[in-house]
């Protein structure tokens, strides 16, 4: 019996170290895991289960749960879709397209956009000018016609504009970036004077710019224009300073308008639709609309095939239009346009000349005695360079009145090596209809310098008018070794 009350000790003793244990080990997963003694499942009507902070047994409502969801940080409320997010969500995507939408029709905040309401329009032709065209609104009346290709005007009213074109004569010849220089340099003449008259004033555009869509864009003087925009207050003043896409002549259109709601040059809608017609009867502008849409696929076509576009230059200057010439003493040809007829050849390779003339004017190809011969291509080009600088003032000098459009230098091929290299240095001077120009270039085996002098008095139509005519005659020189 005394051993019992051991035996009771020992079982209580275990008993104690047990609840212990229990209790350490309860103590340390408080430690580690401080959210778990927090939190209770719950079991919902839906059948489904949620994690809820505190002890509650409270079941959870259907609108509750599907508000709540589980993530990276624990309980988080469902956004759910009310009108007023729909429409903020719907202003967003607006706003988003909107921002990449294209540019205007000028980056002035003054002009309205080329979306606005349509108003009704008619077209307009010239007496003289057979080819011209263009399309107003219909309240415009034309008020007086003296306009021809290279000179009088076009007048056309409204109650509150005044729209004049006027022929400047063709006074842009020459390069690609000769021709723009010219075009910015005559519109800053005609536009400088509005500037001075207005010092107050506000230029709301000044670019140059494509009359008509062509797809993709390239400086075509054909359809060049720069457009001017200018705020004097109580009016605007417009001007566009373009090629006419026949003749090429450089014409001028000055537009006055009153700075009020629904007149012309607050309606970008009509001047756009102006500068289209320009030139483009109804019937062309179907075409055009065709020859457009079919360059378009074209290109897009191409691209997805992945076929390089190159640029095609199309020859319209062909042997049917020229003759060839051989000279009498030496082994030199050259084609010279039809018209032309031989007068003399005394030509020999550093004296006499050869002299064509025909109804427009005249070609000469004549033989100096200065030489221009070296190993090295660089310094036998600059010696050219120079010679061609001293026969270029002595020309101009002969000529003070004609404006120069242009001094450049040409690749030729004289010989029929192709390896051999030659260039040109030449000018070309114009006053109205009379066109002059000069060309010098060294013969190959010799190195004696050549010069060719060309006169022409039809303007366009006749040699020096012709920028693929004159380059195929240019071309054509060859000595034969």
């Amino acid at each position: 019996m005394s051993k019992h009350p051991l035996v009771i000790l020992i079982i209580m003793k275990k008993i104690l170290l047990g609840v212990g244990s229990l209790l350490a080990l309860f103590s340390l997963s408080a430690l580690v895991f401080p959210s778990g003694i927090q939190a209770s499942m719950v079991r919902t009507n839906t059948g489904a289960f949620s994690y809820s902070k505190g002890k509650t047994t409270e079941k959870t409502s259907r609108t509750e749960l599907q508000n709540q969801a589980q993530g990276y940080r624990g309980l988080r409320a469902r956004q759910t879709r009310t009108e007023s997010s729909t429409s903020d969500q719907v202003s967003n995507r607006a706003l988003r397209k909107t921002t990449r939408l294209p540019k205007p029709f000028s980056s002035s905040p003054d002009i309205v956009s080329t979306t606005a309401t349509a108003i009704p329009t008619h077209g307009f032709l010239a007496n003289q000018v057979a080819s011209f065209f263009i399309e107003l609104p219909q309240d415009f009346e034309k008020a007086s016609d003296t306009l021809t290709w290279d000179a009088g005007e076009i007048t056309f009213t409204t109650s509150n504009a005044t729209i004049t074109l006027s022929a400047l004569g063709n006074i842009c010849e020459g390069g690609t970036v000769f021709v723009q220089d010219c075009l910015n340099k005559q519109s800053d003449i005609q536009t400088d004077a509005i500037e001075k008259q207005f010092p107050s004033g506000r230029i709301l555009a000044k670019e140059v710019m494509p009359l008509r869509e062509i797809g993709e864009y390239r400086f075509d003087q054909a359809n060049a224009g720069k457009w001017f925009l200018f705020d004097a207050g109580d009016t605007k003043r417009g001007v566009l300073t373009f090629f006419d896409p026949q003749m090429k002549y450089l014409w001028k259109m000055n537009i006055t308008s009153s700075d009020t709601t629904g007149s012309f040059l607050n309606n970008a809608a009509a001047i756009v639709k102006m500068r289209k017609s320009l030139f483009q009867s109804p019937s062309q502008n179907n075409i055009s609309r065709r020859i457009i849409q079919r360059a378009k696929n074209e290109t897009i076509n191409r691209f997805r095939s992945g076929i390089a576009l190159q640029r095609q230059t199309i020859d319209v200057f062909s042997g049917k239009d020229s003759d060839t010439y051989t000279a009498q003493e030496i082994p030199f040809t050259m084609r010279i346009p039809k018209g032309f007829s031989i007068t003399s050849d005394t030509l020999t390779r550093s004296s006499g000349k050869i002299h064509f003339t025909a109804a427009e004017g005249s070609i000469e190809i004549l033989a100096t005695d200065a030489i221009c011969l070296d190993q090295s291509f660089p310094v036998e080009r600059e010696c050219i360079e120079q010679f061609g600088a001293q026969e270029i003032a002595k020309l101009k000098e002969q000529y003070p009145a004609m404006t120069s459009l242009g001094t450049q230098n040409y690749r030729l091929q004289l010989t029929t090596d192709v390896v051999s290299k030659s260039v040109a240095r030449g000018v070309l001077l114009m006053n109205g209809s009379d066109r002059v120009s000069t060309l010098v270039f060294a013969e190959p085996s010799s190195g004696n310098m050549w010069q060719m002098n060309i006169i022409s008095h039809a303007g366009q139509r006749g040699l020096l008018g012709n920028a693929q005519q004159l380059k195929s005659v240019i071309n054509s020189l060859r000595f034969q070794e």
